[in-house]
C-alpha cells in the first residue's frame, strides 16, 4: 500500500508545470510561446538561459559548466506575458537557507529574477 500520496499531484514535472500554469490563468491546452533562444540563435518553444546568483553571476554545475535553465513565455489574452522559469538544478546556498529542490517559478517578463505574478505560488515543486 502507499503511504502518502502527494495531494496536488505535483511530484512529476508536467504536474508542477500544468499547475503553474494553471494558477497563472493559462489553460493546460495552451502552448507556450515561439520565442528565439538566444544561446542558440534558433526559435522553439523555450530557450535556455544561465542560472545565475544575485550578482549576476553565473552558477557552475559540478562539473564547472554553467547551470542551465529554461525558460518558457506565455500571452495572456490581454497581451501580458509571463515566464515559467524551470529550474531542474534547484538552488542550494551557503548557508543551506532557502535551499530549494527542481521546482518551476513563475515570473512577469519586466522582471524575471524577483517577480511575482498574482495568484501564482513562490515555488511548484517536483521530483526528477
Amino acid at each position: 500500500p502507499l503511504s502518502w500520496i502527494d495531494p496536488w499531484g505535483w511530484c512529476g514535472r508536467n504536474g508542477a508545470f500544468n499547475q503553474a500554469k494553471r494558477d497563472a490563468g493559462f489553460p493546460r491546452s495552451q502552448h507556450p510561446d515561439t520565442i528565439k533562444d538566444t544561446r542558440t540563435g534558433l526559435f522553439g518553444q523555450s530557450r535556455s538561459v544561465s542560472m545565475t546568483d544575485s550578482n549576476k553571476n553565473k552558477i557552475l554545475g559540478p562539473d564547472g559548466k554553467p547551470i542551465m535553465t529554461r525558460e518558457y513565455e506565455f500571452t495572456r489574452p490581454n497581451g501580458e506575458k509571463v515566464i515559467i522559469q524551470e529550474h531542474s538544478a534547484g538552488h542550494q546556498y551557503p548557508d543551506g537557507i532557502g535551499n530549494q529542490g527542481p521546482h518551476f517559478n513563475v515570473r512577469p517578463t519586466n522582471n524575471p529574477r524577483t517577480g511575482k505574478v498574482p495568484g501564482t505560488k513562490e515555488h511548484y515543486p517536483f521530483d526528477l
